[in-house]
């Protein structure tokens, strides 16, 4: 997995279409693009985004694999859709299971 190095760069440093998606389709200002976890949007997994939303993150380049992992860190998923991708053996690592996931 890529890291998606372009949502790591501060909003200034984003061209003016990279920014409209971001705030346009996506919901960021400046402080929340520059301040991680600080977006509601940032909660859903890349399925649960409306296609608006999604289409913002695939203009940033975050496909639904680098938004799931870097973007959500997997917390939109249930338990089942960890362990149907794989994902559970390293959260059961991490000491989550099914009950405090």
């Amino acid at each position: 997995q890529n890291i998606p190095l372009k949502r790591f760069m501060e909003w200034s440093l984003l061209n003016q279409t990279e920014q409209a998606y971001a705030s346009d389709d996506l919901g960021y200002s400046q402080d929340s693009w520059n301040n991680p976890g600080n977006n509601t949007v940032e909660e859903w997994s890349f399925h649960d985004l409306y296609d608006s939303e999604a289409e913002g993150a695939l203009g940033l380049g975050l496909d639904s694999e680098a938004w799931d992992c870097h973007i959500n860190h997997y917390y939109g998923y249930w338990w089942s859709d960890l362990a149907k991708n794989g994902y559970d053996v390293y959260f059961s690592i991490l000491g989550w299971d099914e009950d405090k996931w």
